[in-house]
């Protein structure tokens, strides 16, 4: 399922910033299980992952490391962010990514 493009535009104007205005967002705020994260009330599943190690590879990062929890909050379709590219090529297989219904409140 991709993203509406409406939401994406909302969620990338926090990219950059040193901090996000949680209540800019277009989704509530709830607390992960393990870390205390902020994590979005609409995710189905969250997986925590502890840093173990990095190695700086060119322009890249590599990080290791081990999933400390996992929690299953709703059902339904996963979620995926994807470029244009990825979706066309799976149309053409046959197997295109669902695309997410538009909320009014996300707009």
């Amino acid at each position: 399922m991709m993203l509406p493009e409406a939401v994406e535009q909302k969620l990338t104007s926090h990219h950059k910033k040193q901090q996000v205005d949680w209540e800019a967002l277009p989704f509530q705020a709830l607390r992960s299980p393990r870390l205390s994260l902020r994590i979005p009330d609409i995710a189905l599943r969250v997986r925590e992952v502890e840093l173990l190690d990095f190695q700086t590879v060119g322009s890249h990062t590599l990080f290791v490391g081990r999933k400390c929890s996992e929690a299953l909050l709703h059902a339904g379709p996963q979620l995926c962010h994807t470029c244009g590219v990825q979706q066309r090529l799976r149309s053409r297989l046959g197997r295109p990514l669902q695309e997410a219904r538009q909320k009014s409140s996300w707009t």
